[in-house]
């Protein structure tokens, strides 16, 4: 079996005790508030940094990890482990620059490295690393696990209901005519991917009609045979994430619910409060 290190980004909403347990090498995003750097998931977790945000909204702000990060964890991966190659996923390339400074340090350092194109963040990357880990365990070859991640990648959903369009509309992540226009007309928005990028999905004159249309689209486009899991991402609010779970547990009573925190990265851009709602095909239905 092939011995392959993992590398990612703190966008990716994995618990401490999975990275530690798999020797994943993360690197973090830098989170700004009030003019104090952190580093994502390494001096700030997700629930510290929206506890932080509340008091912040409007002075936070996100960078990429700079590219001698990559090539440190590059290096120190060549140098002193046993690892024969490496499979990178990142963040959508269309949002951050990870992507690319992982596939520069990998070749600069030398080292082969698979780098993935996640075409999102949060809940959906960390459900593609869990999958290729698992496939790993199980003897699968190397060109066949990032095969089946890629496949993945083009299956993911996510959609996003940001809390606050002033945020979307600083991010530059939606175009500000269309945050104009929702403002003046006062439509409910859902925003998610399309490749990477973030594109407007849904909207509608109320909280309630919007929350329809989703659960709708939900129904067209999960089949339970290849969805498993679908995750509500929040930012702290749990009483939307409770509504939400049980709105969909009843629609897809074979399929389990979970929460976790949104990555920060997203919340920053979309503002507290935000709801985010995600899954992917398992993995399992492309063997």
């Amino acid at each position: 079996m092939t011995n392959i290190a993992w590398i990612t980004d703190s966008t990716c909403a994995l618990t401490e005790d999975f990275i530690k347990a798999h020797d994943i090498k993360v690197a973090p995003l830098k989170l700004i508030l009030d003019d104090k750097e952190y580093k994502e998931m390494d001096e700030l977790s997700y629930e510290e940094f929206y506890k932080l945000f509340d008091h912040n909204n409007q002075n936070a702000t996100t960078s990429q990890p700079p590219i001698g990060e990559f090539v440190e964890i590059y290096e120190d991966i060549r140098d002193n482990s046993d690892y024969e190659v490496a499979i990178a996923i990142h963040a959508s390339s269309k949002l951050t620059g990870t992507y690319q400074s992982s596939l520069a340090a990998s070749d600069q350092t030398g080292f082969k490295t698979y780098v993935i194109d996640s075409k999102v963040g949060s809940y959906p990357l960390s459900k593609m690393i869990e999958a290729g880990i698992e496939m790993a365990e199980q003897g699968h070859e190397i060109e066949r696990i990032v095969e089946v991640i890629q496949k993945m990648a083009h299956t993911l959903e996510m959609y996003l209901l940001p809390a606050s369009l002033d945020q979307v509309k600083k991010s530059g992540r939606l175009t500000g005519a269309k945050s104009l226009l929702a403002s003046i007309l006062n439509l409910q928005l859902a925003i998610g991917f399309d490749d990477g990028a973030i594109v407007l999905k849904e909207k509608a004159r109320s909280k309630k009609k919007l929350k329809t249309m989703i659960m709708n689209k939900m129904g067209e486009l999960i089949n339970p045979e290849h969805v498993k899991e679908i995750c509500i991402m929040h930012c702290g609010n749990l009483d939307a994430v409770k509504e939400w779970e049980e709105r969909i547990q009843s629609q897809f009573s074979s399929i389990r619910i979970v929460n976790q925190y949104l990555a920060p990265v997203a919340g920053v851009h979309t503002g507290l409060g935000t709801i985010s709602i995600g899954w992917v095909q398992d993995y399992k239905s492309f063997l």
